[in-house]
């Protein structure tokens, strides 16, 4: 995993060779008179500062630049030029991250070394201009960049889904002055923003499907025809094979062209499928052709929002840790940014969405009982009651009204809806019970928590958008064996034999594990593969649309 994480890392900060050739070869003329005109360069700058028409509008440019005197940053030796000419490349490349070099200033900053290249090196004066714009351009360019990583390109704040980092302006004159003291951009950004893996794995993910789209993207393929199975042939076949070949589901294409459906475009096909949240059978039926088709256009898209989304997570996540991503349908239990434990997780349907946000999880309790919601009594248990005077007593519910247990056959449960709906019902533990053995509680004003589930077979289903808004969870036994690694008094049989005794147990955390429940629709797994997933709640749009302007 190490290993892999390093390559991400390094494809993340790739370099145009040629293109810092070019520009040392520049800066090295230029810069052996640079000290004979500091001074100037200060005045220049201080004037430049009061009139720039570069937008060079950083909010934090000013008092950076006053706190040093306008001493220049980047032009006062070769180290320091070195130093820009990093960050400079690294921009140029901001379009793998989802984000666009016009807004660090790419166009403009290559301009002025080109005229810097022309200008007459036996001019101080001439080689002025060029080198105060430059500063400035890089300097700006430096601080959108650190505060995109910092906040996010646009603020998590301006949608309904609240993400919530907590976002801190960041101290410009310590990080470029105190903290970037060596060449390694790494560290720099490491400083505001963590390397998390996937992140990286995403950018690397956007640059290929980038490059299928400057190739012309992928075929379409005709979708109104027969499910095409193992062994069929047909014409689309060299188009399907072309699709999966550009998405990496398919390694090679065949030197001589077939119909064929066989084996090996059978295994890229599943490959496909599970990565789109299809049921994977290996057949090319109406919904695989659906995601087939989808253009690459619009799944860059979908990777710049996920991205955006990445940069709203909090710089420490913790020491162990635990991640719902609600589009994706999993659960994955991180032990030292290291993935421990991944599960099925069955999450809000669409009219009762899980929602995002952050907590930790205090305690969990074992044989739980369950305290049902107001509306879900309401809206969904007394229909069930009316129709089957039995369903309560069947399901071992108790009914409660202002807080005094009552006999449920002697309620007029016809007489009762929504709007006037005075009890309160609890079930109590059992096999039935809708929470299952284990309850995981991290107290919150959504009322969402993780649980088991009776119903297993929902999580065979690819889409399961089936819960109230609490998280059910596939390996619950495991999950807990997992929370309570560090509490001494519990291990595998003590929790076994607990869940076996049918009496309900809490148990609090010496230390309260923090828990991230996200809205990924786009993500990278450990083996670096790409999934995509259908946005169920209709929430992408409003981030791509911002990320546009």
């Amino acid at each position: 995993m190490q290993l892999k994480q390093q390559e991400a890392k390094k494809s993340w900060m790739i370099t145009s060779n040629c293109f810092l050739k070019q520009i040392v070869a520049v800066l090295c003329l230029a810069i052996t008179s640079t000290f004979a005109f500091s001074s100037d360069i200060q005045i220049a700058l201080e004037s430049s500062l009061s009139k720039t028409n570069l937008n060079t509008n950083h909010p934090a440019l000013i008092s950076y630049y006053t706190a040093r005197e306008f001493k220049p940053r980047w032009s006062d030796s070769n180290l320091h030029w070195e130093q820009a000419l990093d960050i400079v490349d690294h921009l140029q490349y901001v379009t793998n991250e989802g984000l666009s070099s016009e807004d660090y200033h790419i166009d403009a900053i290559e301009t002025r070394l080109a005229i810097l290249e022309k200008t007459n090196y036996g001019s101080n004066v001439a080689k002025l201009k060029e080198f105060v714009e430059l500063e400035l351009l890089i300097t700006d360019a430096l601080m959108r960049y650190l505060d995109t990583l910092n906040v996010g390109y646009v603020s998590s704040a301006n949608f309904p889904q609240k993400w919530f980092k907590q976002y801190e302006a960041l101290n410009f004159t310590d990080l470029l002055d105190n903290k970037f003291i060596s060449n390694d951009l790494t560290e720099l950004f490491q400083e505001v923003f963590p390397l998390y893996e996937n992140y990286y794995a995403l950018t690397k993910a956007l640059k290929h499907y980038l490059s299928v789209k400057q190739l012309g993207g992928w075929p379409a393929i005709a979708a109104n025809k027969p499910t095409l199975k193992p062994g069929m042939t047909d014409p689309r076949i060299i188009l399907i094979k072309i699709r999966l070949f550009l998405g990496t589901d398919l390694k090679s294409l065949d030197e001589e062209e077939s119909y064929l459906f066989d084996e090996t475009l059978e295994t890229a096909v599943k490959s496909f499928q599970k990565r789109h949240g299809l049921v994977v059978d290996g057949a090319i039926g109406k919904k695989t052709l659906e995601a087939m088709n989808i253009p690459v256009e619009q799944r860059i898209e979908q990777l710049k929002v996920n991205l955006e989304r990445w940069r709203w997570l909090p710089k420490n996540l913790g020491e162990r840790y635990v991640i719902v991503n609600a589009a994706g349908f999993y659960l994955t239990y991180y032990e030292n940014n290291q993935e421990s434990l991944s599960m099925k997780v069955i999450v809000g349907r669409k009219s009762r969405e899980t929602p995002v946000f952050t907590d930790n999880i205090d305690y969990l309790v074992f044989n739980p009982s369950w305290y049902v919601p107001r509306n879900i009594a309401a809206k969904d248990l007394l229909p069930k009651i009316k129709k089957n005077p039995g369903f309560l007593e069947g399901n071992r519910y108790d009914v409660y009204q202002d807080g005094v247990k009552v006999d449920a056959s002697t309620v007029k449960w016809e007489d009762y809806s929504l709007g006037n709906f005075p009890f309160k019902l609890q079930q109590r533990p059992g096999s039935n019970n809708a929470l299952g053995s284990i309850k995981f509680k991290f107290p919150n004003r959504h009322q969402v928590y993780l649980h088991d589930t009776p119903d297993k077979s929902l999580f065979d289903k690819p889409k399961r958008l089936y819960s109230s808004g609490c998280v059910r969870v596939e390996k619950p036994f495991q999950l807990a064996e997992a929370l309570l690694k560090d509490e001494s008094q519990w291990n595998t049989d003590t929790i076994s034999d607990t869940i076996i005794s049918g009496k309900r147990q809490v148990v609090n955390f010496d230390k309260p594990i923090p828990i991230y429940l996200l809205y990924w629709t786009n993500w990278v797994d450990k083996d670096y593969n790409v999934y995509f997933m259908n946005d169920h709640y209709n929430r992408d749009q409003q981030v791509a649309q911002a990320l546009r302007h």
